[in-house]
């Protein structure tokens, strides 16, 4: 059975891949047509002075070197560009090619309206930004109604752009242009699954409509997580560097060994212990450019798991805690789990409603009748809470993943909280953890904790929908 389970999963990856180009080449023929009808038009409002680049940059040049561009007195609107050039199949490389610093955008009137400059994500691009947000916060640089970012990536770079906007204590509203492979963020604020080719690919057009869109955005708050993970410290002298724990990472194909024992991550969207993320951790391992082949990266890796399965990760956990309550009781209950998923958005996996297919808790479950942290039916992101939950095996999740119901069942709602804590034994073999995107393998793994940060984010929620 599990062999033939391994044969099918791997068919239907296949098929995905196969489906899946034959719909992109598709759009592209679409949105070659379309473009050949926006590229006349921006030529034709360029000239008109509607829409009109402010500075180009040089090819040799990197945006972010570039001197800020003075907004005019009649602008009243800012937004901070963002583009992450590994996003999307390299899609966040052809908005950079828009080639342009900053940009002036008209009104019907033919008056300024609007300023969008564009930085490259990466860590000097992020801090500029961060600086350029800051003077124009102290209205150095001008005088705006409104001020807002606008991050072109996947969930990984929207996470990384509000935690660096927090740290700066720069309370700016954040909206995103979806190009990673689950982009569950996006859907969650209505900004859509995927970026529209005619916007990546339109140019002064294309960049010029979706900021149009991010100023008619709606602010709203989100609750922002940190997650402390850290392993055993052996003070032996006899104890070689072999035995002692070790905490690694991996993100984009790039795996390292962090120098200390315990490190500290920012969670927006959801992450996971056990199971799934170690399927994450395969996924990153071998990441592409082309968001298809990831997307079936994710059932070729769990395939590999389901036939040849590690620790089943009840076997590691020592004690689980939610607010102070213990609720390894449960575990018990629920024998042979393989893993836990906490989710602050009710979307996981490229759209998956988990919170909504997972199964109560039964009755006889001594932690079903803790009031104090009983699962809700509905979730909110700025509730300060996360849905525990807990899985069964792979297998299971995948049906939830894959079909969108409960039906296999393997998951249940475990707790609603807003501390968790996780514990392991000094001898616990390697546990992988899963935080929006970046994966960890932890070797003698000590602890995991999740806490709400204090300060709550703004994110931006897509009130024009097409």
């Amino acid at each position: 059975p599990a062999a033939a389970m391994v044969a099918a999963t791997i068919f239907a990856a296949l098929v995905t891949v196969i489906a899946g180009i034959i719909r992109t080449r598709r759009r592209r023929k679409k949105a070659r047509i379309a473009m050949e009808g926006e590229s006349a038009a921006a030529r034709h409002q360029c000239a008109c002075g509607a829409l009109a680049p402010v500075r180009r940059a040089s090819h040799a040049a990197h945006p972010c070197n570039l001197e800020p561009v003075p907004p005019s007195s009649g602008v009243r609107s800012y937004v901070m560009v963002l583009a992450n050039p590994r996003s999307g199949g390299q899609a966040g490389k052809r908005i950079v090619r828009t080639a342009v610093s900053a940009l002036e955008f008209g009104d019907d009137r033919g008056a300024a309206s609007t300023v969008a400059e564009l930085r490259l994500l990466d860590q000097a691009g992020l801090q500029s930004a961060v600086e350029r947000l800051q003077e124009v916060m102290e209205g150095g640089a001008g005088s705006f109604d409104s001020v807002r970012v606008l991050v072109c990536g996947g969930d990984g770079s929207f996470g990384w752009v509000l935690q660096a906007l927090a740290d700066a204590s720069l309370f700016v509203p954040v909206a995103v242009l979806p190009l990673g492979t689950g982009n569950d963020m996006a859907r969650c604020l209505g900004w859509g699954s995927s970026a529209p080719r005619s916007i990546v690919d339109g140019g002064f057009a294309g960049l010029r409509h979706w900021v149009g869109a991010v100023n008619a955005a709606e602010p709203m708050f989100a609750d922002m997580w940190s997650v402390e993970v850290s392993v055993w410290a052996d003070h032996e002298p006899s104890v070689t560097a072999m035995r002692r724990g070790m905490i690694r990472s991996v993100r984009d194909g790039t795996e390292r060994t962090l120098p200390s024992l315990s490190t500290e991550v920012a969670m927006m969207n959801y992450m996971s212990v056990g199971a799934d993320a170690e399927v994450v951790w395969g996924v990153e391992k071998r990441r592409t450019n082309h968001a298809r082949l990831n997307q079936a990266l994710f059932a070729l890796v769990g395939a590999s798991l389901v036939a040849a399965p590690r620790v089943a990760l009840w076997e590691q956990v020592a004690y689980v805690r939610a607010d102070g309550h213990d609720v390894t009781v449960a575990m018990l209950d629920l024998a042979r789990y393989r893993g836990f998923i906490m989710l602050n958005i009710p979307s996981y996996a490229a759209g998956a409603d988990l919170w909504r297919t997972a199964r109560r808790l039964p009755p006889t479950c001594p932690v079903a009748s803790i009031s104090d942290i009983s699962p809700a039916d509905a979730q909110d992101m700025c509730d300060g809470y996360l849905d525990v939950a807990v899985l069964r095996s792979l297998i299971q999740l995948g049906g939830h993943v894959g079909t969108r119901t409960g039906a296999l069942g393997g998951l249940w709602r475990l707790a609603r909280a807003s501390h968790v804590e996780i514990g392991f034994d000094d001898a616990s073999p390697p546990v992988f953890v899963h935080i929006d995107g970046e994966a960890l393998r932890l070797t003698r793994p000590r602890k995991i904790e999740v806490r709400r940060r204090e300060r709550r984010v703004c994110v931006l929620r897509r009130v024009d929908k097409e």
